[in-house]
């Protein structure tokens, strides 16, 4: 093709007609710039068509994340309800006949879940891997972006709820550890008399600090379960949105 417009320039320059040569020149300037256009439009269609499969690619990690998230919550749910559970039967033994005795090996037998505490965190690998290899705007949908940028937002205060969680948790387990430290359980771990309190003089059922840190403790229970009642929704949401996005691209 080349040698063909060469040709044709040499014989138009031979010939002298100068205004045809102009002519012919501008064609070919005309030629070359389209050529560069399909060309520059050919290689953004591929990035385009290349950052549309990523995208999709992404949107199926981050529903795989989300579906492992909601796992997470249920497990987390579950665990509260066990836990409050036993915090509301310790809380009634206060108000029981039970001896001191049997109050604080009751008590104590109780520990391994009274001093557990779950918190919900988010799997957010497949979207800070989107985030390190491009930027959410490889999102095109709007509505969808706001929902990702919503849902792995730094929730900062929102959080305190499960930290208050582990504070609430920690506090008791400080508190009560040197109650717990009586004759009858130390009877109990290491089968040997010892010169500690006995549990009735300790008493236990008395303490008002103990009470209220396992009371708090029920409380912030309460709180946390909305708290995770809520993040459930927005899961649902973001999964629901996700899944429709995909199904339009692949009509």
């Amino acid at each position: 093709m080349l040698v063909y417009f060469k040709k044709i320039r040499n014989s138009l320059l031979r010939s002298g007609a100068v205004r045809k040569y102009v002519f012919y020149a501008l064609g070919e300037v005309v030629l070359v710039m389209i050529g560069i256009l399909l060309a520059l439009q050919v290689d953004t269609w591929n990035t385009q068509r290349e950052l549309q499969k990523k995208e999709l690619v992404y949107l199926r990690e981050i529903k795989g994340n989300l579906q492992a998230d909601r796992e997470t919550l249920k497990s987390v749910l579950s665990f509260n309800t066990l836990k409050d559970s036993v915090l509301d039967t310790t809380l009634k033994m206060f108000f029981s006949d039970s001896s001191e005795v049997a109050f604080a090996l009751t008590f104590e037998s109780r520990m391994p879940l009274l001093a557990q505490y779950q918190v919900f965190e988010s799997n957010r690998i497949a979207f800070e891997n989107m985030l390190g290899a491009q930027s959410i705007d490889i999102i095109t949908d709007d509505s969808l972006r706001i929902l990702l940028s919503s849902y792995y937002r730094d929730r900062g205060f929102d959080d305190g709820t499960q930290e208050r969680v582990k504070q609430l948790t920690r506090i008791f387990v400080d508190n009560i550890t040197p109650k717990l430290m009586n004759a009858e359980i130390i009877q109990k771990y290491y089968g040997k008399a010892s010169d500690f309190e006995s549990a009735a003089e300790i008493s236990m059922k008395k303490d008002r600090q103990l009470f209220g840190d396992l009371f708090g403790m029920q409380q912030n229970l309460f709180s946390h379960n909305i708290y995770l009642e809520e993040l459930g929704a927005e899961i649902k949401l973001l999964d629901a949105a996700i899944q429709t996005y995909l199904n339009e691209k692949l009509k």
